[in-house]
C-alpha cells in the first residue's frame, strides 16, 4: 500500500504519476526551492528630500541601501570616467 494515500500499490508508476498527496509534496517541495534560491531585487524610490532607498533580498537576506542623489551622479560621472580611460 501506498503510505501517502493508502489507496493502491505502491509502484514507481504511481509515485510518479498518480498519487494525489505525493504530487502536491513535490510541486510544493519544488515550489520552495524555487522561492528560497531566486534573487528577488525590488526598488522602492523614495523621493522625498532626494534619497533613494533600495531594498534588495538576496537569499533571505535583506539589504538596504541609502543614497542620496548627489551620490549616484557622482558615482556616475566616476564610472564613466573610469570607462573611457
Amino acid at each position: 500500500m501506498c503510505s501517502h494515500c493508502n489507496q493502491s500499490k505502491r509502484t514507481v508508476d504511481h509515485m510518479a504519476t498518480r498519487c494525489k498527496k505525493m504530487l502536491g509534496h513535490n510541486y510544493t517541495r519544488r515550489h520552495n526551492e524555487i522561492e528560497s534560491n531566486s534573487l528577488n531585487i525590488v526598488e522602492i524610490y523614495k523621493k522625498s528630500k532626494e534619497i533613494l532607498t533600495v531594498e534588495m533580498r538576496l537569499d533571505l537576506y535583506i539589504v538596504i541601501l541609502n543614497k542620496t542623489y548627489e551620490c549616484m551622479l557622482l558615482e556616475y560621472r566616476r564610472r564613466e570616467n573610469l570607462n573611457t580611460k
